[in-house]
């Protein structure tokens, strides 16, 4: 998806990210995030453990933040990506799609 390189952007520099959600939350009053990082090839390799990674910082910094992804809908993408990998990721996420 086009937001591709904005999340891949966030799990280069993530203190600058959850800084910035932080923010956001307090001044909205946000209660809930839809991770929009759908790459029409799945989750970069390089990326998959910094992805992970990210959604961990977010759940600790904002616990009570209710955290939604949606994978592209493809068996490959979603192998892909891992059974281990789909098991830490699913411990950040309230519901994945």
């Amino acid at each position: 998806g086009g937001n591709a390189a904005a999340f891949e952007s966030a799990m280069n520099h993530p203190e600058q990210f959850i800084s910035s959600l932080k923010t956001f939350v307090n001044i909205y009053n946000v209660d809930a995030m839809d991770i929009d990082y759908e790459p029409g090839r799945g989750v970069p390799k390089a990326y998959i453990q910094r992805f992970i990674a990210l959604t961990d910082q977010i759940k600790a910094e904002l616990p009570s933040l209710i955290l939604s992804y949606a994978i592209n809908t493809s068996t490959r993408n979603i192998e892909k990506f891992g059974e281990e990998n789909w098991k830490k990721l699913s411990q950040n996420l309230n519901y994945i799609s």
